[in-house]
């Protein structure tokens, strides 16, 4: 579904786990946690879940863009194509409709004999099957918007997608994400949006 469905459709979720998207067998879930800690903030936090291979990952922004580096790395030739596709989810795209469209496969690598084994690992196919990231990107970005609304998780996607285009290196890109302090602060506060 397109971003902006996605957002009205919860805009006020109630405390538990919520599905976004499911693709057998694997889903995407949003998960409002809550205010657990008198420390914390007195809105809700919301926090991105992914299943896979029966499963549960908590990933963060690193986490999905060493996925598609993954990707990238395992087939040069389908570079532009996640590349754009990515850049398509920030401005507000339909993931499967996307995997659809450029006619991306489900896994950039699949493994040989000589790796296989019982279970399936991140590395032997190049990170998290292809829906399930982009719809997983979705997720974080609306996660963001929830948590962080100045932030502009999307805007800054964008600029890292366009960054790895150029070749820049991911410490780089992995900085972009990082809880800024405040000038004359010494500590990160989370109950103060920037």
């Amino acid at each position: 579904m397109r971003y902006a469905d996605l957002k009205a459709q919860t805009a006020k979720l109630t405390v538990g786990r919520h599905l976004i998207y499911e693709t057998e067998p694997d889903a995407v879930v949003i998960e409002n946690v809550g205010q657990r800690n008198p420390a914390l903030p007195n809105w809700s936090i919301y926090r991105l879940l992914v299943r896979w291979n029966s499963r549960d990952l908590t990933p963060r922004h690193s986490d999905l863009l060493n996925d598609l580096l993954l990707k990238i790395e395992a087939r040069p030739d389908l570079r532009l194509p996640i590349l754009e596709a990515c850049e398509q989810i920030c401005a507000g795209a339909d993931p499967l409709r996307l995997v659809e469209q450029e006619q991306l496969p489900r896994y950039f690598r699949e493994p040989n004999e000589t790796e296989w084994s019982r279970q399936t690992t991140i590395a032997q196919t190049a990170g998290l099957p292809t829906e399930l990231l982009l719809c997983a990107l979705q997720g974080l970005i609306l996660v963001q918007d929830h948590n962080e609304p100045k932030m502009n998780a999307a805007e800054i996607l964008r600029q890292a997608f366009s960054r790895i285009k150029s070749g820049e290196s991911k410490s780089e890109l992995v900085r972009l994400f990082a809880p800024r302090t405040l000038l004359g602060k010494r500590y990160y506060d989370l109950s103060v949006r920037t």
